[in-house]
């Protein structure tokens, strides 16, 4: 791992530390257990960083650190590219095989294609060429779930990931990254959903990626809304390094050379349930036609964010306010029962 002493997404120095968490090896974990028994998801996650990533049993401490001047925040140290396959490797060698022999807690993701119809309908309202005989790049696509609706249409489906597994019917497999491209190889629509939070380099991976985007193109980019909650709540330090708002996501396009054309904050399903999520299309031409964005600040404010919702659609978020009081009431009426009776 690398302490940095400046941005990972701009590169200032104007960095502040927001939380310091200190994070132990897990307790009376085995690699027999690991392979062959039901083991809770942290520890699992826990036992890799510490036999595989760091191979030390000593604590470790990160620190939730924000940039001043893009508003991203990220975890310090940071994984280098090297431990980040360390861990992709351990994932795809024991925590997979385990799983795909019913041991555990996985469950496949749910709703699949509606989620594909969601990302499809989007981009469409935005996209000027025709939607037959595209082709669509999904990087970081694992099943290729997500370029359903596209190949239905009469596009061709490509997907860059780090292990070529079982794919959907009407996809192909490039490689594991960019690296396994032709340099002259474009693509009308390049989708980057939920990769940029687990990689040491996201921004270089943005640039990279616009080389590959055809002139016409456009990138759609969905992350989970890392500012509001997770950043302070994160269990488990492999799993994202990064935590966006609004303001890191549109900066870090602009700072690829990308002019960002649609950018919203939603509550959506993306593969077991909804999440609060950042969506982003953007292509390759100058200026900016979106101008506004809600800051890191603001995103991380709760009852700021709270009230947007409820003004928003302040049915929905007045029956969650009640189901969630209702849930406080009937489970103190619980603890007291259990207390006195």
């Amino acid at each position: 791992m690398i302490k940095t002493d400046v941005c990972p997404n701009c590169n200032s120095d104007r960095i502040i530390n927001l939380l310091e968490r200190i994070y132990s090896p897990p307790v009376n974990v085995t690699r027999e257990m690991m392979e062959n028994e039901k083991v809770p998801y942290f520890d699992e996650r826990l036992w890799i960083l510490f036999e595989k990533v760091l191979a030390s049993r000593e604590p470790v401490k990160f620190e939730a650190t924000l940039c001043q001047a893009c508003g991203f925040i990220f975890y310090n140290p940071r994984f280098t590219h090297h431990e980040i396959m360390i861990q992709a490797e351990a994932d795809n060698t024991i925590l997979v095989p385990k799983t795909m022999r019913g041991v555990g807690d996985w469950v496949p993701a749910q709703k699949k294609y509606q989620r594909a119809k969601r990302i499809y309908n989007l981009i469409s309202a935005f996209n000027k060429g025709s939607a037959a005989k595209q082709r669509i790049l999904d990087y970081g696509g694992k099943h290729g779930h997500n370029l359903v609706v596209f190949i239905e249409k009469g596009s061709t489906g490509y997907i860059l990931d780090l292990k070529d597994i079982w794919r959907v019917s009407g996809t192909v497999y490039l490689g594991k990254d960019l690296t396994d491209l032709d340099k002259g190889d474009r693509y009308d629509i390049i989708l980057l959903c939920h990769v940029m939070e687990h990689l040491n380099d996201p921004s270089g991976l943005l640039r990279d990626l616009t080389s590959h985007l055809a002139d016409n193109g456009l990138i759609y980019v969905e992350l989970p809304l890392g500012c509001f909650m997770e950043w302070k709540t994160m269990e488990d330090p492999t799993l994202h390094m990064n935590y966006y708002s609004e303001e890191s996501l549109y900066k870090s396009l602009r700072m690829a050379g990308l002019d960002v054309i649609y950018l919203s904050t939603r509550n959506q399903w993306v593969t077991h349930g909804k999440m609060l999520c950042l969506n982003a299309i953007a292509c390759k031409r100058e200026g900016s036609t979106v101008t506004r964005f809600k800051t890191t600040l603001e995103q991380m404010d709760r009852m700021k964010y709270f009230w947007y919702n409820m003004k928003k659609t302040p049915k929905k978020h007045a029956l969650r306010m009640l189901k969630k009081i209702n849930d406080r009431i009937v489970q103190s009426i619980r603890i007291c029962i259990s207390r006195y009776l």
